[in-house]
């Protein structure tokens, strides 16, 4: 059975879509690094809010969450906060394109884990960094069901998005 996040066009499925570059945000980036450090030695975690174009994901939004996992090294996104992050991403015309959470004093790499509790396809961003480290930058990858595919993370200025109807937003 395949998993998806409820929200995306498509029936809720990223279909015929594999991205190969990430446009982060500067200003998101360093969020990243910041709420894994708060977060520290738990895992921060949250949702990603975006648009896909070609082999490039664009990050327009991070959705923090509560994590709800009691478990060192784990992570679950609080439901309440997916639900959020889905209804602004429909009013704004992106798409949840996946989830991002924090490897506390780790690479930013998927954990097994994390590839076993991955839906098909998403995106999946590792911040990493403990109190009192240089955090690395965040690793990206583009999970799916035959393996994680790494996505070139390039740190960005913030783009103007054209909302539907060609409205421009922040």
């Amino acid at each position: 059975m395949e998993r998806t996040l409820r929200g995306r066009p498509e029936g809720g499925r990223l279909s015929g879509v594999a991205p190969r570059r990430l446009s982060l945000p500067a200003v998101h980036a360093g969020e990243l690094r910041r709420l894994a450090r708060e977060a520290a030695p738990r895992e921060a975690c949250g949702l990603l809010l975006g648009e896909l174009d070609g082999d490039l994901a664009r990050i327009r939004e991070l959705g923090p969450a509560a994590n709800l996992e009691p478990r060192p090294g784990r992570f679950l996104v609080d439901p309440a906060a997916q639900l959020a992050a889905e209804r602004r991403a429909e009013a704004a015309g992106l798409r949840v394109l996946g989830a991002w959470h924090s490897h506390p004093g780790g690479a930013p790499e998927p954990s097994p884990a994390d590839l076993a509790g991955a839906a098909y396809p998403l995106l999946l961003v590792l911040a990493c960094g403990a109190p009192g480290s240089s955090p690395a930058a965040p690793g990206a990858w583009w999970c799916l069901p035959d393996g994680p595919r790494r996505l070139r993370v390039e740190e960005s200025a913030p783009a103007p998005f054209r909302a539907p109807g060609g409205r421009s937003k922040g």
